[in-house]
């Protein structure tokens, strides 16, 4: 598509990021995912990886369960407050609650936007992965655990094999080498 600005063509998403396909393209992907995620805006990588988390709840706000389990805060147990340790404290203002809630819903739009760029970046046979995830972080550790898992273990198998590789008598030195 060309920029009406510039005229110079900028490439689309499915153009600059490849379906993940596993272990094979892991580092490709996540370098061309982190590239685009970061032409859009330059705080998706961050929610993306966890890095940046949703903002918590104010301390004394009631907490709807229904997102309990949805967010990705530092813990539900901190936005979860207990009447016992609000009891003393003074109850949020209406207009810290309100810029509150407004952070975290920019938050949560920025969280399914990065859903829905994961899902146009997997192979079918990984969209799994992605359906399963409540937040973007949760679907991207999920990848990421399983594709470095398979890396790890394939570059271990390989390593061993080499360490367990021996020169057999009668072997031209050549033909050694090219095993």
């Amino acid at each position: 598509m060309a920029d009406k600005k510039t005229g110079t063509s900028r490439p689309s998403f499915t153009d600059l990021v490849p379906d993940l396909t596993g272990e094979s393209n892991w580092q490709l992907w996540k370098k061309n995912l982190r590239i685009y995620l970061n032409s859009q805006d330059r705080s998706y990588w961050g929610i993306l990886t966890g890095k940046d988390k949703r903002p918590e709840d104010l301390p004394g706000t009631p907490v709807d369960l229904d997102d309990a389990d949805f967010d990705n805060t530092a813990s539900i147990a901190d936005s979860t407050t207990s009447a016992a340790s609000t009891a003393g404290a003074k109850p949020p203002s209406a207009s810290a609650i309100k810029a509150r809630t407004k952070l975290q819903d920019e938050w949560d739009d920025k969280d399914c936007i990065i859903l829905a760029f994961l899902a146009l970046a997997v192979e079918p046979n990984m969209s799994t992965y992605v359906t399963e995830g409540f937040t973007s972080a949760m679907v991207y550790q999920e990848l990421k655990d399983l594709c470095e898992a398979n890396i790890s273990n394939n570059t271990s198998a390989k390593a061993i094999k080499w360490i367990n590789w021996k020169y057999k008598p009668g072997v031209k030195p050549e033909e050694f080498v090219r095993k």
